[in-house]
């Protein structure tokens, strides 16, 4: 029944790109979840014919196990986010006890790249329309005012002649001209997962398209493998190294393999050095000290690294040949604004480097394009990205792919583009990815290779003086999110929590048995970190819906939304046991780290608390103390530290506590249980603010813990725990 034919579909002011994965309403981009994309096309595809339940839950989530209540609320999602562009109109049937069916009038349009010429040759689509649309307005035109005289159709034959002969000229100048990959690859994109493994943090595919290079992580070691793209056995090629190791590139000639780890050093800091090792294993040799960042290395026998200068307050982005020597210092950049990383261009003329911004808050990265040889620099790409991950050029030297967490992000994860250089266009490929495990690209431009992080986990609930007495409220798959999620508990006993298990960040609500579970938000933004209002009346959260993350406040059933803070990315928020104020962090004017901020429960009088980097606050029950990650007096990695909530003074740190990773107060307000985690497991602790000591609670060495929440009385702790897998992920380009 499925029609499987490169069509585009238009329907109403829609234009439904199956090959880009895209859905345009008149010139604006309309954002869709990749679920609910993929639930629009199917339906669309099968237009006026019933598509059973099974069949979508088949076609959507072929490789996941839903429930139909899943399918139920991405089709609300897709009706919602229809009727905010064309109000009124119906575009889904419910077909009560079966299924869906789309029911909006459709038009079919060609969608491949072209129409074959009958010489082997191809028209660009683009093209056509050039030459087309004139001789239809034309005709159009005619026939609506036969009156006109022969005067005034002589002027329009000869115009449309015209229009001929221009369109004539530029089709003849496209068809001698080749099309580059960023032009002509991944129109349409075939995905597979070809590893999955939990200790995976970086994967990178060889030029030659037949072998990955894995970084494994164990507790404190890694080490580097390398196996086939088709094969399961991997082959270690860097043993176990205490360190962090960061990056496994392949050499052009894909015989090679590059990467540079961090040591403790004797002075107690730590230098990233990089090294080069066979591709088949064997001695490593030593080829640059000091590097901090992934090596990128291009044809022309030259790489490119990333150096800091905390002494100096600078970045440098340096050039040297494969064998370490000759290294320039290309250009050089202050800390506040440092280049992050560096990507060289085949014929070693240009480097992408992603940098911070002070330009625009909203956009606090851009993507820069260096020459080699002047050291200029001009940004190359202008999208919303709050973070830029690396980049990988194509072959041809057309363009880079690139991973980018953007502002509108439905699911909070990071997603793929192609980059033309040198416009800058910018060409999204792929959402759902963690771009903190690196990417890369064949020399044939047909491959790429990233990486996708997926947690399969439990909700529980257990007693807070025995932790081994849990009960289980939820199982489920699928949230895909980079950001803490968050949850909390109302007065009533309910507890509210955000997943992205319908594909993107919404709020829920649920009992501790498990029932009367209900969805609070249904939009295509994401809405995450709900904090309940002491008196049980409100909902606090934090929402991109505005076009950047603000804390917005809404009644606990999800109704009567409204913006509170404005003018700079919010990261956490929590509220007062009384109802009298909100703490969140978020960035000052112009300053890069996240700061604390007190504000009324309406957002207004917004008061900065810290002027340090401060992550994670939570506020006591009695509303005198903030728990929060906040720098040593020595400066260093923030550590467990206990503010003043009035005036932000610290009151106390805990220098031991670096790795935790969020925290809540117990009822006495003395006291917090903090979660820790390592490479395999994870651990509650409960430290008490007057004591050094902590007592481990709960250990799980073998499962991750994601979010922590005290019931209002005190005496009940609710937690997610259970693995994230990460998925090695081949993008194969179709066409």
């Amino acid at each position: 029944m499925t029609e499987k034919a490169p069509y585009i579909y238009e329907f109403e002011n829609f234009r439904l790109d199956p090959r880009r994965k895209s859905l345009w309403h008149h010139d604006q981009l309309v954002s869709l979840t990749p679920k609910a994309f993929e639930t629009l096309l199917v339906l669309v595809r099968n237009s006026g014919e019933v598509v059973e339940k099974s069949e979508l839950l088949d076609a959507v989530w072929a490789d996941t196990f839903v429930e139909e209540s899943t399918l139920s609320q991405n089709i609300l999602t897709l009706r919602k986010t229809l009727a905010s562009f064309e109000s009124g109109k119906k575009f889904i049937a419910t077909v009560p006890r079966r299924g869906y069916r789309f029911v909006a009038p459709l038009q079919k349009l060609n969608g491949s790249l072209g129409f074959s010429n009958g010489i082997g040759r191809t028209v660009p689509t683009a093209i056509l329309e050039q030459v087309s649309d004139p001789q239809t307005n034309v005709t159009a035109r005619t026939a609506s005012k036969p009156e006109r005289d022969n005067k005034n159709q002589t002027l329009f034959a000869a115009a449309a002649l015209g229009v001929l002969l221009v369109g004539a000229a530029v089709l003849a100048w496209s068809l001698s001209r080749p099309l580059s990959f960023v032009d002509a690859k991944f129109r349409e994109i075939r995905t597979t997962s070809i590893l999955s493994d939990s200790n995976i943090r970086s994967a990178a595919i060889s030029p030659d398209g037949k072998f990955l290079s894995l970084i494994e992580t164990s507790g404190d070691a890694q080490r580097v493998l390398i196996r086939h793209v088709n094969e399961t056995d991997p082959i270690e090629v860097v043993p176990r190294t205490i360190g962090r190791i960061i990056g496994a590139s392949f050499s052009p000639d894909s015989h090679y393999i590059f990467y540079a780890v961090y040591r403790d050093s004797a002075g107690g800091g730590r230098i990233g050095e990089l090294y080069r090792v066979s591709s088949l294993g064997g001695p490593a040799q030593l080829v640059i000290r000091d590097i901090d960042s992934p090596v990128s290395l291009s044809k022309s026998e030259k790489m490119s690294f990333v150096r800091r200068r905390p002494d100096q307050g600078s970045t440098e982005l340096v050039i040297a040949d494969l064998e370490g020597k000759n290294e320039r210092i290309v250009s050089s950049r202050k800390l506040d604004e440092a280049f992050l990383n560096a990507a060289i261009s085949p014929d070693g003329r240009s480097v992408v480097s992603a940098v911070r911004s002070k330009a625009d808050l909203r956009r606090p990265m851009e993507l820069l394009l260096i020459d080699v040889e002047s050291g200029s620099q001009r940004s190359l790409a202008v999208q919303p990205w709050l973070w830029i991950g690396q980049a990988a050029w194509l072959a041809d030297g057309s363009g880079v792919a690139v991973v980018g967490y953007g502002a509108m992000s439905p699911d909070l994860t990071d997603e793929v583009w192609f980059v033309s250089v040198p416009d800058g266009k910018a060409r999204l490929l792929e959402a759902g990815v963690n771009g903190v495990f690196g990417i890369s690209v064949t020399e044939d431009g047909s491959s790429i290779v990233a990486v996708r992080s997926d947690k399969i986990t439990s909700f529980l609930v257990a007693p807070v003086d025995d932790l081994s007495k849990e009960q289980a409220i939820v199982t489920k798959a699928g949230d895909q999110s980079l950001l803490p999620l968050g949850a909390d508990w109302a007065t009533d006993g309910r507890i509210f929590y955000s997943t992205t298990e319908n594909g993107n960040a919404d709020i829920w609500s649920v009992r501790t048995d498990g029932s009367d579970k209900k969805r609070l938000t249904a939009d295509r933004f994401a809405d995450l970190q709900p904090r309940v209002s002491g008196d049980g009346k409100y909902l606090y959260f934090l929402s991109n819906r505005s076009g950047q993350m603000s804390v917005w406040r809404s009644k606990t059933d999800g109704t009567e939304a409204e913006k509170l803070t404005d003018g700079s990315d919010v990261f956490s928020v929590t509220a007062s046991s009384d109802g009298r104020s909100i703490y969140y962090t978020a960035r000052a004017d112009s300053i890069f780290s996240q700061h604390l901020w007190r504000a009324d429960p309406d957002g207004r009088n917004q008061v900065r608390i810290t002027n340090r980097t401060t992550l994670q606050p939570r506020l006591s029950p009695d509303g005198k103390k903030i728990a929060c990650y906040y720098p040593a007096p020595e400066g260093g990695q923030p550590v467990l530290t206990i503010l003043n909530a009035e005036n932000g003074d610290v009151i106390r740190q805990f220098p031991d506590r670096k790795n935790d990773l969020m925290h809540e107060w117990l009822k006495n307000s003395s006291e917090l249980f903090a979660l820790s985690r390592d490479g395999s497991g994870s651990a509650i602790w409960r430290i008490s603010v007057d004591s050094v000591d902590a007592k481990l609670v709960r250990d799980l060495p073998n499962e991750n813990m994601f979010r922590l929440a005290i019931s209002p009385e005190g005496r009940r702790l609710f937690y997610e725990k259970g693995v994230s897998v990460n998925n090695v992920l081949l993008l194969n380009s179709a066409k």
